[in-house]
């Protein structure tokens, strides 16, 4: 299991599988989500997604939630690259995917689904309102960060983020991988951990306003929030 959430009304409560099994064919098992009505004792199960690593309440209504369908599954790597390039060898099995679905006393009931071609899922996703627009920002491999209409399931544009540019010629001929996102607390910005970087990027422009350069590869944590409390 890896994640498991409360709505805030305390009815439902989704727990997310990362399973990440092959059957015999070498065929990803699809993993499951599981959904608890904890007033009426009502449970359902859901085995849409391949990889449902991860989910996210809707911020304006506590019944709607979004799924990540990740598709896909670690390869037998190198420890040079997991150790110097700090990356993961992995197969794609097709684009990814986010599910919208609103959890319902009759049972999940699904509203709709953003995909692009693409669109290879990485880590996570974060839903917050940017200038009144309710936006769902997520990762997508190796290097980018996708930007939806979380309303509508809508593409609105993708950020592409490079290694800084003072590196040393080899160091920027390795790939930049995204690994962790983080929204600010008034949705203008959006808080990026890379492999070589940490990046402060203006979601309006799509621009660095900070780049803290790492002196080495480093493998980035898998999940990060921003917090008002800024004292310590």
């Amino acid at each position: 299991l890896h994640d498991i959430m409360i709505n805030k009304t305390n009815r439902y409560c989704v727990v997310c599988e990362l399973g990440l099994h092959t059957d015999e064919n070498k065929d990803i098992i699809p993993s499951k989500v599981l959904i608890l009505d904890l007033q009426s004792g009502a449970q359902w199960e859901l085995s849409r997604f391949i990889v449902p690593a991860h989910a996210q309440f809707d911020p304006d209504d506590p019944d709607v939630i979004y799924f990540s369908n990740h598709n896909f599954r670690f390869l037998p790597g190198s420890a040079y690259k997991i150790l110097v390039q700090a990356s993961y060898n992995m197969e794609f099995c097709g684009p990814a995917s986010i599910f919208k679905y609103r959890l319902t006393p009759e049972g999940p009931k699904e509203l709709g689904v953003f995909t692009q071609e693409d669109f290879f899922r990485l880590t996570n996703m974060f839903i917050f309102k940017h200038r009144g627009r309710k936006v769902m920002a997520a990762t997508g491999s190796p290097n980018f960060v996708f930007l939806m209409d979380a309303d509508d399931m809508t593409f609105i544009k993708k950020i592409e983020f490079q290694n800084p540019v003072g590196l040393k010629s080899f160091y920027r001929s390795i790939p930049c991988v995204v690994g962790t996102i983080a929204p600010s607390v008034d949705g203008e910005r959006i808080f990026v951990q890379t492999n070589r970087s940490l990046q402060v990027v203006d979601i309006a422009t799509g621009e660095a306003e900070l780049i803290r350069d790492h002196l080495y590869y480093h493998s980035c944590s898998n999940h990060m929030m921003a917090s008002r409390d800024t004292s310590w």
